[in-house]
């Protein structure tokens, strides 16, 4: 079952939404791609010679760091998320319940 079978509130979509419409705002696709990217030419410029174990170390290396990264983003976009919705006149409870809703899935 996923998050949307669960979903009991017009609340819960709309924090959903908001989480959603936050992190295409804030760019967060592209701040991780260029992130990714440039940890690995970092490296490469650093190691010079790109062997089969320094791609798997810098794979490995971008992973770690992506993980991260990536909960940050998720924060920020919880947040941002969460202002928006009373700016639209939507209650906020909407992200205590979808947070249950995830929780529960």
């Amino acid at each position: 079952m996923g998050v949307f079978d669960k979903m009991e509130s017009y609340e819960e979509l709309m924090a959903l939404l908001a989480h959603e419409i936050s992190r295409i705002n804030k760019r967060h696709s592209m701040l991780a791609l260029l992130r990714e990217y440039s940890g690995s030419m970092f490296l490469s410029a650093i190691v010079e010679d790109i062997s089969k174990f320094t791609d798997i170390l810098i794979t490995s290396a971008n992973k770690l760091d992506g993980l991260s990264y990536s909960r940050e983003l998720e924060e920020e976009a919880d947040r941002e998320g969460l202002r928006l919705m009373p700016l639209n006149k939507v209650n906020p409870i909407g992200f205590r319940l979808l947070f249950e809703s995830l929780n529960d899935a």
